[in-house]
């Protein structure tokens, strides 16, 4: 997601507070109604009224109790035979028509996601492989962080260090793992705040600490002469650049290349879809609304859930991060991760997005580097990546057919260019890397 995430967590709230509001409104508009007495009216036929009679006094309350007027207290009793009608206080239709309209908000507001992720998602489902990691650790910082990293595969081979996008976890590469475990070890960890993941005790959100952040979960994780190649989709990708430049010793001693996907190279509001519009509102309006979901955060993470019932989150998700190619597990798994993360922290990490910017540093940029753009990215859009592709002095550039997310709805594609990009660049440490290892153990 982007800065302007924070439009999308109270625009949605607004509109899903006022629909559940709306529903409670007409439930209890149409109980009024249906519960409302009914009032019985007794007509009679006219009849002869001897003048001469005396008057009779006014007919006593208890008789008009209920809604019911009884002529017989009040008339005298020579006349004919009552005849009774029903008649209530309101036309049916009014009735229904509010219960009708109450289920209907009700109804949308507690389970909307089910037919809206329905009609929205595609019947074929994507491959997703769910396996137990080899090893799970804890990675602690000295500023009150604790890393949740997970490692999967043989640690005999060169590994891909993986970072995910913000406002998802590490569950986010699960729909392109399956296709590399056979040939690499892989490791995960969740960012600051996210996931399974503590953030800082400081706040301390911004890019820099999070490259640090990732220096000391490679070093966690790192095999001796194993080869690693860093793997960074969106702010994970614009970490790998700030890592570039803090850490750039670690470039080609132990990483031997990078691949960024769907990401940019400077404050995501330049290269996002609409750019001087939310250029120009960044100041006056997506600022404060990130200070203000900081402070009303429970709030903001009621409205997210709300939004997820209702379903607004999901065709939210599907506009943003997707090109039409997305299964309905897919739209779920991503519109459930904006719902679960804890709305100050992706407050906190917008605001740090606002002052990123590594032209410099991608121009000394050494190792390999895959830039791979979504045709149909509205988050980061193609020429972001176009951008990078020209600082960088040893790179490779090449795109998928997909959005935001083009790498979980055309995984095969990601998958197929993520191989080949890390085949070349473990090929030339591979006599160095076997020559370390018993024989028999190479298996790459």
């Amino acid at each position: 997601m982007t800065p302007l995430s924070v439009l999308r967590i109270w625009g949605l709230g607004i509109f899903s507070w006022a629909l559940l509001g709306l529903g409670i409104y007409l439930a209890v508009e149409a109980y009024d109604e249906f519960t409302r007495p009914e009032f019985v009216v007794v007509a009679r036929e006219p009849a002869i009224v001897d003048d001469t009679a005396p008057v009779p006094a006014q007919a006593p309350a208890a008789a008009r109790a209920n809604g019911v007027v009884d002529a017989d207290a009040a008339e005298p009793s020579d006349r004919r035979p009552a005849e009774r009608h029903v008649v209530r206080a309101d036309d049916q239709w009014k009735r229904w028509a509010l219960l009708a309209g109450a289920v209907a908000c009700l109804g949308l507001s507690l389970v909307g996601y089910w037919p809206i992720n329905w009609m929205l998602g595609g019947t074929k489902k994507k491959p997703i492989v769910d396996v137990a990691p080899s090893r799970t650790m804890n990675v602690d910082r000295p500023d009150g962080t604790r890393l949740h990293v997970e490692v999967f595969g043989d640690a005999n081979r060169p590994t891909l260090l993986l970072t995910h996008g913000w406002s998802l976890d590490s569950s986010a590469w699960k729909y392109i793992m399956g296709g590399l475990l056979d040939r690499y070890r892989i490791v995960t960890w969740d960012l600051p705040g996210l996931g399974r993941s503590r953030g800082p005790a400081n706040k301390d959100y911004s890019l820099e600490k999070m490259a640090h952040d990732l220096h000391a979960v490679l070093q966690a994780t790192a095999e001796q002469g194993s080869p690693v190649i860093l793997v960074g989709h969106s702010i994970g990708g614009m970490i790998l650049q700030v890592f570039s430049r803090v850490h750039q010793a670690e470039l080609d001693r132990t990483v031997k290349g990078l691949a960024l996907i769907h990401t940019t190279y400077t404050n995501p509001l330049r290269t996002i879809t609409a750019s001087p519009l939310a250029t120009a509102l960044e100041t006056p309006l997506i600022i404060p609304l990130n200070y203000l979901t900081i402070g009303l955060s429970a709030l903001a993470w009621l409205s997210n859930w709300q939004s997820y019932l209702n379903g607004s989150l999901h065709l939210s998700t599907r506009l943003i991060s997707f090109s039409g190619k997305q299964s309905r597990e897919q739209i779920d798994h991503g519109a459930r991760l904006a719902a679960v993360a804890w709305p100050a922290t992706i407050a906190r990490g917008n605001l740090a997005m606002f002052k990123f910017d590594e032209q410099a540093t991608l121009a000394h940029v050494q190792v390999p580097v895959l830039v791979v753009a979504g045709d149909h990215d509205r988050v980061t859009l193609p020429s972001a990546s176009q951008h990078i592709e020209r600082l960088l002095p040893n790179d490779r550039a090449t795109h998928i057919d997909g959005g935001h997310l083009g790498y979980w709805e055309v995984s095969e594609q990601a998958v197929e260019l993520v191989r080949e990009f890390a085949d070349q660049v473990t090929a030339a440490n591979r006599s160095t890397y076997a020559s370390q290892l018993a024989p028999g153990q190479l298996n790459v």
